[in-house]
């Protein structure tokens, strides 16, 4: 093995390790906990983030930058956004989640019309 392959396996080992694992429950986990959700707009994320329950961005990195700031600075938004989370997360639950799910994906609701889905 030479040094150049050590240094290289090294480096995706560490890459791997730093990997994140984005997770469903993550959003309702914020929300429950009485945090402000900050999201990107898309069908991954739309069946259960709004702009009712959560702060919506493009996937611009100056756009979510903004929405960041904008809860920060902004204690009316954040305090609103915070108790319709927490409304919305006594509201529901996983089976009635997942229902919500099967229905957007067997009526093909979950394509917004901000977003276009490539199919290769």
């Amino acid at each position: 093995m030479t040094w150049r392959d050590a240094v290289e396996g090294a480096r995706e080992r560490l890459l791997r390790s730093m990997e994140l694992r984005l997770r469903a429950d993550v959003p309702l986990e914020l929300m429950a906990c009485g945090c402000a959700v900050v999201s990107n707009y898309g069908p991954n994320t739309e069946w259960l983030l709004n702009e009712h329950n959560s702060l919506l961005a493009s996937l611009e990195p100056a756009s979510l930058a903004e929405a960041l700031i904008a809860i920060l600075q902004n204690d009316e938004l954040r305090l609103r956004l915070t108790e319709r989370a927490l409304e919305f997360v006594h509201s529901t639950d996983w089976t009635k989640e997942i229902k919500s799910i099967e229905s957007a994906l067997t009526t093909n609701q979950a394509i917004s019309d901000r977003t276009e889905i490539h199919v290769q």
